[in-house]
């Protein structure tokens, strides 16, 4: 695995669960040990259909991924 210092940008990606929260909490402390947490970013990258599916629950619909302006209806 290559140091974090050879690196311009630092970009973990995040689906937004759980696990997403402590991947960044120990890429950050990493980061900052290396003294690079100011070429860190992080985004969110949708999955699609992987994602959560809806479910219905007592007759009704609640809908799974979140709708964005590119999603299909």
């Amino acid at each position: 695995m290559r140091a974090l210092t050879s690196y311009d940008l630092l970009a973990p990606q995040l689906s937004g669960s759980k696990d997403s929260a402590v991947l960044m909490a120990v890429f950050v402390e990493a980061a900052r040990a290396a003294g690079v947490d100011d070429r860190a970013i992080s985004y969110r990258s949708s999955l699609g259909v992987l994602e959560w599916p809806p479910v219905v629950f007592g007759g009704i619909r609640y809908p799974g991924r979140p709708r964005s302006a590119r999603s299909p209806a």
